[in-house]
């Protein structure tokens, strides 16, 4: 799950800020400081800290820091008293947290701009309480020519279409920012860091110029970025009731509804075995089609034949009759 806190003009930019440390460390400092000011309580599970369950990590995105948390182990119990309990409190009215639930493997670094000016899945800090129930889905797809699919398990389409965004992005700002991601093989892999004013807003403009360009300067379908063939999303469904407005404070739960899920797995219709199988079957078909056929065909003519030669043989002796008993002359 990640949590960001949304900018407003009241808040100090990472540019005003790159004088005293790089860019990198500025984004950890921000995102580190903010929330941990305003955690008053964090469980998941029952009488468990979030310390002994998990952990917490600044993840970067397009839109800044965000914060991460991750289980050690997977999560086997359901219920509202078996998921994420955090009790924040708000340190001012401007204070406003957006957050992203999706599968681990997959990073929110650029699809979370969408989501967050897509959804409603904002924090009212200070005056709701938000419940989030999850319901778990799995689909594994077959790589076939039509609908083509990766089947390797380490890849994702979000990856491939944030290592295209990250390399227009570095080749047009001259820098890069923590949030990207470049491929091994990448020309652009050694480029510095944007740890000046100048190339922090530089490729600021830049970034929100792909971002806000309605698929005129930057468009995912340009990546050629095709699905992976095994593939987990969230369904959630959230539940939302006023917060106690004179402290300030609120909480946010998030938890599995159930331990059952839904698989959607597809498979071929027919397998190498039951394809022979039904070829096989479809030449005897034929082969005997053609074997009957010719046996009518032979009967056929036989029966022609046998017709032919018993009226020739009848033609044959009325003619011979004829010869031996004349037609006798009339009598006068």
């Amino acid at each position: 799950m990640e949590a960001m806190r949304l900018w407003n003009d009241q808040i100090q930019m990472p540019s005003d800020l790159l004088s005293l440390v790089n860019v990198t460390a500025t984004w950890n400092g921000i995102g580190r400081g903010d929330f941990k000011e305003m955690e008053l309580v964090c469980w998941f599970g029952r009488n468990k800290s979030c310390e002994a369950s998990g952990y917490w990590e600044i993840l970067h995105t397009v839109v800044g820091p965000c914060y991460s948390f991750r289980v050690r182990q997977p999560v086997r119990e359901t219920g509202l008293f078996n998921g994420l309990y955090i009790k924040i409190e708000a340190k001012s009215p401007f204070d406003n947290w957006f957050y992203y639930i999706h599968p681990h493997n997959v990073t929110p670094a650029l699809n979370i701009y969408e989501i967050r000016n897509a959804s409603n899945d904002f924090l009212g800090m200070g005056k709701f309480n938000t419940d989030v129930k999850i319901n778990y889905h799995q689909a594994q797809s077959l790589n076939v020519r039509r609908d083509p699919c990766v089947e390797e398990a380490e890849y994702t389409a979000e990856l491939c279409e944030l290592e295209c965004f990250s390399e227009q992005l570095v080749r047009h700002a001259g820098c890069r920012l923590p949030f990207m991601k470049l491929s091994n093989t990448s020309p652009n892999r050694n480029r510095p860091i944007c740890n000046t004013s100048q190339t922090y807003l530089a490729a600021g403009e830049e970034l929100k110029r792909m971002l806000l360009s309605d698929g005129t300067t930057w468009n995912r379908t340009g990546c050629n970025c095709i699905m992976s063939c095994f593939r987990t999303y969230y369904q959630t469904d959230k539940e939302k009731v006023m917060a106690d407005a004179k402290t300030g404070r609120f909480r946010f739960r998030v938890f599995f509804q159930t331990r059952t899920y839904e698989a959607r797995t597809q498979k071929l219709e027919y397998g190498l075995v039951h394809l022979f199988c039904a070829i096989g079957n479809s030449i005897g078909l034929l082969l005997g089609m053609s074997v009957l056929t010719l046996c009518e065909a032979l009967e056929w003519g036989a029966f022609r034949l046998f017709h032919w030669f018993k009226s020739s043989t009848v033609v044959l002796l009325a003619g011979q009759q004829r010869r031996i008993h004349p037609r006798p002359s009339s009598l006068i």
